[in-house]
């Protein structure tokens, strides 16, 4: 954990819809597994269910629900309750010994990379999509506005325009 956001934010404190959440899962029968400065982890159903107050976190977890990873734990389901609380159910992982294989690290830079490139193509895909149709208003447009405009080259402006 980085010092300056335990110094701004501080760690977990007492909040009402934290410990309701937390007193739900363990009359539902959740077992304590540990707990860090952001939240808590209960085994439930076969599952580890995470309440956690790390909004970065639970924005990352949306982003992979559902989906099949080679190095992220599999999340079942996320529930935001709001943006600095959340619930994450999520395979359960066997407790962590020794060193991270370099291995490891490389492949999951890799794989982050390719799912960053994926997002980042879609974004520009997005992106020109977007200006495109703009552009191909503004053209037609300046078109019918322009009165002076000649019939050869309002129809070269529409020509372009479709184009696009």
């Amino acid at each position: 954990m980085k010092l300056s956001r335990i110094i701004l934010e501080g760690p977990i404190g007492y909040d009402p819809e934290y410990n309701a959440i937390i007193d739900k899962i363990k009359d539902k029968g959740g077992k304590y597994l540990g707990a860090g400065d952001y939240g808590a982890v209960y085994l439930l159903g076969g599952r580890a269910v995470k309440v956690t107050t790390d909004e970065i976190e639970i924005e990352h977890a949306l982003k992979l629900v559902g989906k099949k990873t080679k190095y992220f734990v599999h999340i079942h389901d996320v529930k935001e309750m709001n943006p600095k609380l959340g619930v994450i159910t999520m395979d359960i992982m066997a407790p962590h010994r020794g060193e991270v294989p370099e291995e490891f690290l490389d492949a999951l830079e890799k794989e982050a990379k390719k799912e960053a490139k994926k997002n980042k193509k879609k974004k520009s895909i997005a992106c020109a999509l977007t200006s495109s149709s703009s552009s191909s208003s503004s053209l037609s447009s300046s078109s019918s506005s322009s009165s002076s405009s000649t019939s050869s080259s309002s129809s070269s402006i529409s020509s372009s325009s479709s184009d696009v």
